[in-house]
């Protein structure tokens, strides 16, 4: 396993007793397998959470959003939750390239 996400994962608990939170906005998720080991402290057992990460092209998270119904073992997505990540991606997408 590669040690970028281990930092990543030590970093993160910082983030949250310095903010009462955590993003993963400016940490490198080179490959998937990165990426879902980082994101696995944003996870909360008592209900389901979809969440869509922006990257650059370079696999720099440079945005995130989270959708949640508070619901356990269910998220519901409107039926049309592509016209609402589509304009965040418009907005992250100018980031992906600084």
């Amino acid at each position: 396993m590669p040690d970028a996400p281990a930092l990543l994962g030590s970093r993160i608990g910082a983030d949250f007793r310095a903010n009462g939170g955590a993003s993963l906005v400016g940490q490198e998720a080179n490959t998937p397998e990165d990426l879902a080991f980082a994101a696995q402290v944003l996870r909360d057992p008592r209900f389901e959470t979809f969440r869509v990460f922006y990257t650059d092209s370079a696999g720099k998270i440079v945005g995130e959003r989270a959708y949640s119904s508070r619901l356990p073992g269910a998220v519901y997505l409107p039926e049309d939750h592509a016209t609402h990540i589509r304009p965040i991606w418009h907005t992250m997408k100018p980031l992906a390239t600084t």
